[in-house]
């Protein structure tokens, strides 16, 4: 004990500093859309995930929107918001239609450094005569939402806790077994927590890496601690020494526990392998929680029964003729059920099984892609922006199409067949109708006239981030009408990479489309391309692992189908469940293209979304643990029987603790 508690204040202490090495920055390493952004940040010192745009609404109508004053009063107000932000500059005014404009302000600042500017920049703003101004953005939408997200995750920590122990003491029965899972969770977590600190100094870790570790060693503490005590508990009936039942309890459910935990800890550390930052991480720290867990129940565990002994019955709440009557199993559904799915095993098996291989069949056409931004609370100034741009140019408008041109030698922006390449561009991106013509800038749409353009003019094409001061590299955006995510979003990027860029002919110039669509495409692209085989390597790995714990070729088998089938069934029903609602998940950041966190909860996991690719890879992370310790339990009951009591255990283990905890 004294080691743990050694090892809880390095972790406590690791744990307390390590929300600064954390972050949010989304990347996906050797993708076109990664590739472009790296030649914005080099060139124009644009991050991508760190722009604001602000939103103004003429009073006056539509007219006065497009009069001089007004915008000069917009574009005013878009430079003082700029210059509160390191690298910030302000775009052209750009007509939404219906009395509205809006200006692209990017900055140089990461999304979570650029938030914290909203406020500043939104005094700077002040108030505009005539009209209304929003600044949002992904920024200006993380810091306005950061309260609310705070409020929601205390509020669905508070729902957890009272669950977990409402559970924890139906199950337990005695605050004196209540208290091994509360111990186990309070070492285990912010010792892994303290792990995951050494980890983010050398990796990108993300932000919501802190409540998977927190979420799943809770339920790891739940799980093994009941298994353990309920075990204990059974050994104490039949052994005077309390010391020889906690042998017996060890060599038993102990041993179930630890290999339970390797089939947690296995499926997690195969995410470590995936080519996506920020699922690295997920795996990292998913990772330890399971193995600090494993050495937990192996140490921790027996020890602290050592301590209690017989106290761990003490100050019981629940009356002990329904403890024992929930042992032995007589009477209840669960003996009701195993007892008739036992007298008719083989019409059952079929029919379940052609239920899940229909469900299972029907998740193979699940289409996970990014989010939108649906769904996003319109109470906040950001959210009220987006709002006013959704009904007037679309929600596209925010995360436009960035095409990136490099011709690798200064001035080749203004070469007379970039400048014809680049109107080819312009000419197929109008005649699509999924492009709005009033989002596209473009230098050439700045000023048409072909040569290098004059002083005042290239300053604004710089302020524009349309082309670099050594006239080298060149940005070309265009907005869609439907946001990022969206299969028309997602549709009209696969276009202009395949038909777009290669008809434009832009020679030996490299030609990269990136922008938060074209990251949705990437991120879904690289993570689908691994995830089969993440599958495979779950299921084969899990497979010999618990070949080596059962000794049986068919049991590890049983696992690997119950867990094939019964993740695809879940996967399924939320698809289904998502089909017919009609809904998305509003989980795409702006800028960056991140499309399966919440843009609302980037920091705090994405806890609101629905249906993801992280959300499916979280379902089939956890191996085969649960229908391992079910084989392991069911063994472990007939092992233990005498040949007259056989009968007894084929109609429901009603005498076995084992059997009556994988009920509960």
């Amino acid at each position: 004990m004294l080691a743990w508690f050694v090892l809880l204040i390095f972790g406590g202490w690791g744990a307390g500093n390590l929300s600064h090495l954390l972050s949010n920055r989304f990347s996906v390493p050797g993708s076109e859309a990664e590739r472009g952004r790296q030649i914005l940040s080099k060139h124009m010192g644009e991050k991508g995930d760190g722009d604001f745009t602000l939103v103004v609404q003429s009073r006056g109508g539509a007219g006065a929107a497009r009069s001089p004053a007004f915008a000069a009063a917009a574009e005013g107000a878009a430079r003082r918001a700029a210059a509160k932000v390191k690298g910030g500059r302000a775009g052209p005014i750009q007509q939404a239609g219906r009395g509205v404009v809006f200006v692209q302000i990017p900055t140089s600042l990461e999304a979570a450094d650029a938030s914290n500017k909203t406020k500043a920049m939104r005094r700077a703003i002040g108030k505009t005569p005539g009209a209304r101004s929003y600044l949002t953005g992904f920024p200006a939408l993380l810091d306005d939402t950061r309260d609310i997200n705070n409020q929601d995750l205390a509020r669905g920590e508070s729902i957890a806790i009272l669950v977990a122990l409402v559970v924890m003491g139906f199950m337990f029965g005695t605050l004196g077994g209540m208290v091994v899972p509360i111990v186990f969770a309070l070492m285990t977590i912010p010792i892994s927590l303290g792990i995951v600190w050494i980890f983010a100094h050398t990796l990108t870790m993300a932000t919501y890496v802190t409540q998977i570790v927190a979420l799943i060693g809770l339920a790891i503490a739940i799980d093994y601690s009941m298994l353990v005590v309920f075990r204990f508990r059974e050994e104490l009936e039949t052994h005077e020494d309390a010391h020889e039942a906690l042998e017996r309890t060890m060599a038993t459910a102990g041993r179930a526990t630890l290999f339970s935990g390797m089939t947690v800890a296995l499926g997690l550390a195969l995410l470590v392998l995936m080519p996506l930052p920020f699922m690295r991480s997920m795996g990292v720290g998913g990772l330890m929680i399971p193995l600090v867990s494993i050495a937990a129940s192996a140490t921790l565990l027996p020890a602290l029964l050592a301590m209690m002994g017989r106290r761990v019955n003490r100050l019981r709440f629940i009356p002990r003729s329904v403890m024992q009557r929930r042992a032995r199993g007589e009477g209840s559904f669960w003996h009701r059920l195993a007892g008739a799915i036992m007298h008719r095993p083989i019409p059952i098996l079929v029919g379940i099984a052609a239920i899940l291989i229909a469900l299972a069949l029907i998740a193979t056409g699940m289409n996970v892609t990014g989010g939108d931004n649906r769904g996003v609370p319109k109470t906040k100034e950001s959210t009220k922006g987006l709002a006013l741009l959704e009904r007037t140019i679309g929600p596209g408008a925010l995360a436009p199409n960035q095409i990136v041109i490099d011709t690798h030698r200064a001035g080749g922006a203004f070469a007379p067949a970039t400048l014809a390449a680049e109107r080819r561009l312009i000419g197929s991106l109008r005649t699509d109708r999924e492009v709005k013509p009033g989002t596209i800038l473009a230098p050439s749409v700045i000023d048409p006239r072909a040569g290098r353009p004059a002083p005042d003019v290239m300053r604004r094409l710089v302020q524009a981030a349309l082309v670099d001061r050594a006239g080298q590299v060149v940005q070309v955006r265009a907005a869609a009408f439907h946001d990022s995510g969206t299969n028309q979003a997602i549709d009209l990027v696969k276009r202009i990479r395949n038909e777009y860029v290669p008809s434009a002919s832009f020679g030996g110039a490299d030609v990269y489309v990136s922008g938060a669509p074209a990251f949705g495409v990437d991120v879904t692209s690289k993570a689908w391309s691994s995830f089969p085989w993440l599958v495979v390597g779950v299921l084969v790995l899990s497979y010999l692992l618990l070949l080596r714990a059962f000794r049986s070729v068919f049991l590890p088998l049983k696992a690997v189908v119950m867990n094939s089938t019964t993740r695809a069934r879940r996967s399924a029903s939320r698809a289904a469940l998502r089909s017919s609602s009609g809904s998305r998940s509003s989980c795409s950041r702006w800028s960056s293209g991140c499309p399966w966190t919440t843009r609302s909860s980037c920091s705090r996991g994405c806890a609101r979304s629905g249906t993801s690719a992280t959300a499916t890879r979280r379902r089939w992370r956890s191996g085969l643990s649960t229908p391992a310790r079910s084989s392991r339990r069911a063994r472990s009951s007939w092992s233990r029987r005498s040949p007259a009591s056989l009968p007894a255990a084929s109609s429901g283990c009603r005498n076995s603790g084992s059997a009556s905890l994988w009920r509960s």
